[in-house]
């Protein structure tokens, strides 16, 4: 949750389909058997917390912006 835009690259992490057990068990067994590479996961998302804050802040700056033209 919330980390989804980050696993745009498959060498960062495994999406499936919402609401299906046979997905989502597929999904962890190739996540658990997949080799990954500490350092692609990494520049996969922010950098820190406060990366992380700030686009979080610019997300909902846009949405209250865009709810007060409604």
């Amino acid at each position: 949750v919330g980390g989804i835009p980050d696993v745009g690259d498959a060498r960062c992490g495994i999406l499936d389909a919402p609401h299906d057990a046979a997905a989502l068990a597929s999904a962890l067994e190739r996540a658990l058997t997949q080799p990954w590479d500490p350092h692609v996961i990494a520049a996969c998302g922010p950098r820190s917390w406060r990366e992380s804050a700030a686009s979080l802040y610019a997300v909902l700056e846009r949405v209250v912006a865009v709810s007060a033209r409604c």
